[in-house]
């Protein structure tokens, strides 16, 4: 399942459109991901990403949140987020409200249909 030794975070953050949004916007998807991914994890039991996958994203949020705090207190997942430091996702999914989680719920399912 996992074959690519490619760094899938420096692909994704020197790829267009991602190096042209806004630090919000980088922010927001990083934090969309790791939510997705704790969601299929955490409450589907299944994965899409290896530990060294997600550990790269989690600590490219956490680098952006250091970086940028008055940003990062500003974006949408905040709420859920806020003290969030890469050793854990098992917690997220509940602290999420309740359209949040139907929302990204069904974003998580749907990656796992693509994925077939």
């Amino acid at each position: 399942m996992y074959n690519s030794k490619i760094n899938k975070l420096n692909i994704l953050i020197n790829s267009l459109p991602y190096k042209y949004w806004d630090i919000k916007t980088q922010i927001e998807y990083i934090q969309r991901r790791i939510i997705i991914y704790c969601i299929i994890y955490y409450e589907l039991n299944d994965n899409i990403v290896e530990d060294k996958t997600y550990d790269e994203f989690a600590n490219y949020l956490v680098e952006l949140k250091n970086k940028y705090p008055d940003v990062y207190k500003t974006t949408e997942y905040y709420y859920c987020l806020r003290d969030f430091d890469k050793s854990t996702g098992f917690y997220i999914y509940d602290k999420l409200n309740e359209h949040d989680k139907v929302k990204l719920m069904n974003i998580a399912k749907y990656v796992l249909r693509l994925r077939g």
